[in-house]
This record gives structure tokens, C-alpha cells and sequence, in this order.
């Protein structure tokens, strides 16, 4: 469970790869835009460490869409080793809630935020059944 900060009208997905198996997952994250400026989204992915790949949207045009994979990398100033392409990762345990944050594509430096507890009040009308609170943090990082 999560939310993400992007704008846009078509479907957005998030490529996700199984760092074990090296198992590639296109996950939705936006079905599409209805007007809110955060979407929640809910996956449910096996159990192990992923790295984010690249984030897919598309743009309206005046005739046509245009379509973007844009590859989602920590920024170079992270004390990354030099030379690599570092990704942001996360990990899934079998059986278990998590909570993956907000993620901020909002603008070319993508960010992750706790907002848990905002999160958690703000959906749990909706998914009374949810053991909201027994849910692990797994901020990509």
C-alpha cells in the first residue's frame, strides 16, 4: 500500500524487478487520473527485495499521447559508488502487510515519504478489514 504524486489522465505503472530471481513486475500504480493530486494504490507482489526500474506514463497531446519510460535512480549525490546506477529498493515478507510510502515523481528527483499515519487514516473507512497498524514500513530507499 501506497500513494503516489503525479498528474496524469492515462494509467501509470512502475517496473519493478525481483533482485533474486531478476523477475520483472509491471505494476499499475494510477488506473487513471480523477482529479485527486495523490492516488492510493494496493499491490500484491511475492516476497523478496525489488529495485525500482523505470516509471511509465503518458502525456495527452493535442493529436496523439506520448509515452514515457523514465528509469528511476537515486540522485548522484547520494554517496553512491562511482560509476553505478543505483536503484531504490524494498523488500516484501511473506504473508504481510506493508506500507511503501508516498513516492514523489512529481519531478525528476523522485522522492519516498512516511506518511503512514495520515495514510492509514485516510483509507481505513474504506478497508475496515485491514490490520492497518500490524503494517511494516518499507520505504523504498
Amino acid at each position: 500500500m501506497g500513494s503516489l504524486l503525479k498528474q496524469s489522465v492515462l494509467p501509470q505503472y512502475i517496473l519493478l524487478k525481483d533482485l533474486e530471481t531478476d523477475e520483472l513486475l509491471a505494476c499499475e500504480v494510477i488506473q487513471k487520473y480523477d482529479g485527486r493530486r495523490e492516488n492510493i494504490f494496493c499491490l500484491h507482489v511475492p516476497p523478496g527485495t525489488y529495485a525500482m526500474v523505470r516509471y511509465f506514463y503518458a502525456k495527452n497531446g493535442l493529436i496523439s499521447n506520448a509515452v514515457f519510460w523514465e528509469p528511476v535512480i537515486r540522485p548522484a549525490d547520494d554517496g553512491a559508488e562511482e560509476g553505478t546506477v543505483p536503484a531504490f529498493t524494498f523488500t516484501v515478507r511473506p504473508e504481510t502487510l506493508h506500507y511503501v510510502g508516498t513516492w514523489h515523481f512529481e519531478t525528476s528527483q523522485v522522492r519516498f515519504t512516511d506518511n503512514k499515519f495520515t495514510f492509514d487514516e485516510s483509507i481505513r473507512k474504506k478497508y475496515p478489514k485491514l490490520d492497518l497498524e500490524a503494517a511494516i514500513r518499507a520505504i523504498p530507499r
